[in-house]
C-alpha cells in the first residue's frame, strides 16, 4: 500500500512537471515546483526506492525546464523594441486577471485588445465592470471582446441579464432582432465592441462525446436549416451593429459534424467540400455577403481541404476558402489558442500563432490562460526577425484599421429589409416592419 502511494505521488510530480506553465496547470500556477518537490520527497522518503526517486526527479526536471522556457519567453518580450512589440501586439486579444496588469500590458504596446470573461465579471456590478473597461480603453485597448452568446455561454451574466439560448427565437426574426438589441444595449453600456457570437455551426443531431464538457454545439446551434441560421445571424448581427458592437460568426469551418470537445481533443470533419458548401458553409456565405462582422475559426481539421493542419493554422482554409472562395475581407480571429489542438500541436502555441497570422488571421485570441501570450509574442518576435510576417501583417493591418474605423451601423438597413421581406423567413413581419424598439432583457429571459 505504501509503495503504491509512493508511486502515485511520484507520478503526480511528473504530471505537474509536464503541465507546468500550460493551461492545464493554470490553477496551481506559482506552486508547481513546490508541489513537485513536496510529492517527490514524500514518495522517496516513504520507500527509498531508486526507481521512485528517478521518477520524482524526472518531474522536477520537467517542471524546471518549463519554468526556464517560460522565463526566456518573458524576457524575450520584455527586451524587444517597443515599436516591433506594438506592431505585433495589435494582433493579440488577451484575457486578464487584474485591470492593473492589463493596463500595464496595454500601455507598453504588448497587446492590442482585451477579452473580458466570467472571472472579470464575477461579483461585479454593471457599473463597476463598465468603469474598469473604460479604464482599459483609455490605456490603449483597441478591442474589448466578450463571449456573450446567450444560454450556456453567457460569460458576462451576471451582471448582465441571463437570456435563454438564441436558438429559442431563431425561427422568429422579430424575436431574434429583439434579442440582439438586448445584447447590443448591454454590451454597448459596458464598453464591449466585439462579441464572439452568434454560433453558425449547424445542429446535426450528433450527440456529444462522453468527455465533451465545453463545446456541445448541439446545445448552442441556432438550428439545422442553413438558411434559417444565416438569416437569424444576419438579423442578430445587425442589431449589435446598431449599438457599435461587431458580431463574430463562429466556428468556421463548422463544428456541427464533430462530437469531440475541441478544447481538449483533436476533431476532424470528414465530409467532402461539396457537402460542406451546401450545408455547413452556407450560413457563413450568407453573413459574409451581408455583414462586416468578424469570423472565428475553430481548431478542427477539415480533411477534404487540409488533412494535416487545424483550420486556425491552415492557409488552405483561411486564405483559400474564407478569403478567396467566399470573399471575406473582414476580420478573422482564432478560437482560444489555449485549447489543446493549438497549444499541443506542432511547435506549440507559439508556432500555432505564427502559422495563423501567415495563413491570413488578424486577431489571435489568448483568453483562458493569459500568461501564454508571452510565449505567443516571443514566437511572433522570432518569426518577424526572420522576415516571415512582413507580408501577412501588412495585409492584416488594413483589415484591422478598417474594422476599427468602420461604423458597424452601416449596411444594416439593406440586409434588414431583405431578410424581413423574404416570405420564406418563418415568423417575419412585413417589409419595413422590423422591430425598432426591442423588448427588454426581462421579457426575453421569460421566453
Amino acid at each position: 500500500m505504501l509503495r503504491a502511494l509512493s508511486w502515485i505521488l511520484a507520478l503526480l510530480a511528473v504530471a505537474i512537471g509536464h503541465y507546468t506553465h500550460t493551461p492545464y496547470g493554470m490553477r496551481i500556477r506559482g506552486f508547481e515546483i513546490f508541489l513537485i518537490v513536496l510529492f517527490g520527497l514524500t514518495a522517496i522518503a516513504a520507500t527509498r526506492k531508486p526507481a521512485i526517486a528517478a521518477v520524482a526527479a524526472l518531474g522536477l526536471v520537467l517542471g524546471l525546464t518549463r519554468e526556464i522556457q517560460f522565463e526566456r519567453a518573458r524576457q524575450r518580450v520584455e527586451s524587444s523594441p517597443i515599436g516591433q512589440r506594438a506592431r505585433l501586439g495589435r494582433h493579440l486579444v488577451v484575457g486578464y486577471r487584474s485591470a492593473s496588469e492589463a493596463e500595464k500590458w496595454l500601455e507598453e504596446g504588448k497587446i492590442g485588445g482585451i477579452f473580458v470573461g466570467a472571472k472579470n465579471a464575477r461579483d461585479r456590478s454593471r457599473e463597476e465592470l463598465s468603469v474598469e473597461l473604460a479604464s482599459l480603453r483609455r490605456h490603449g485597448a483597441r478591442w474589448i471582446a466578450a463571449d456573450q452568446e446567450g444560454g450556456a455561454v453567457s460569460r458576462l451574466s451576471p451582471p448582465l441579464a441571463a437570456l435563454p439560448p438564441l436558438s429559442t427565437v431563431a425561427g422568429d426574426l422579430a424575436g431574434v432582432e429583439a434579442y440582439g438589441e438586448s445584447h447590443g444595449r448591454d454590451l454597448e453600456a459596458l464598453g464591449v465592441d466585439l462579441n464572439f457570437a452568434p454560433v453558425l455551426d449547424l445542429a446535426t443531431g450528433l450527440p456529444p462525446a462522453l468527455l465533451d464538457l465545453h463545446t456541445r454545439i448541439e446545445e448552442r446551434a441556432l438550428g439545422a436549416d442553413p438558411q434559417q441560421v444565416g438569416d437569424a445571424a444576419i438579423v442578430y448581427a445587425g442589431a449589435l451593429e446598431r449599438h457599435g458592437v461587431m458580431a463574430t460568426f463562429k466556428h468556421f469551418p463548422g463544428l456541427g459534424r464533430v462530437s469531440a470537445d475541441t478544447h481538449n481533443f483533436e476533431a476532424r470533419v470528414h465530409a467532402p467540400i461539396a457537402d460542406l458548401e451546401a450545408t455547413d458553409w452556407a450560413p457563413f456565405r450568407a453573413v459574409i455577403a451581408e455583414r462586416s462582422g468578424a469570423i472565428m475559426v475553430g481548431h478542427v481539421i477539415v480533411e477534404s481541404v487540409d488533412r494535416d493542419r487545424i483550420a486556425t493554422r491552415s492557409r488552405a482554409v483561411i486564405s483559400g476558402i474564407l478569403r478567396e472562395s467566399m470573399g471575406h475581407q473582414g476580420l478573422i480571429v482564432t478560437d482560444d489558442l489555449c485549447m489543446a489542438p493549438a497549444f499541443h500541436g506542432p511547435g506549440g502555441v507559439g508556432q500555432a500563432a505564427v502559422d495563423a497570422l501567415r495563413a491570413g488571421v488578424d486577431l489571435l485570441l489568448v483568453s483562458y490562460d493569459p500568461d501564454q501570450w508571452f510565449v505567443v509574442m516571443a514566437a511572433l518576435l522570432d518569426a518577424d526577425d526572420a522576415g516571415l510576417l512582413a507580408a501577412p501583417i501588412a495585409d492584416s493591418m488594413l483589415r484591422l484599421e478598417s474594422g476599427l474605423s468602420r461604423n458597424h451601423r452601416d449596411h444594416v438597413e439593406s440586409a434588414h429589409d431583405r431578410i424581413f421581406s423574404d416570405p420564406r423567413a418563418s415568423g417575419a413581419p412585413a417589409r419595413g416592419a422590423g422591430v425598432r424598439d426591442a423588448s427588454d432583457g426581462a421579457r426575453l429571459a421569460g421566453m
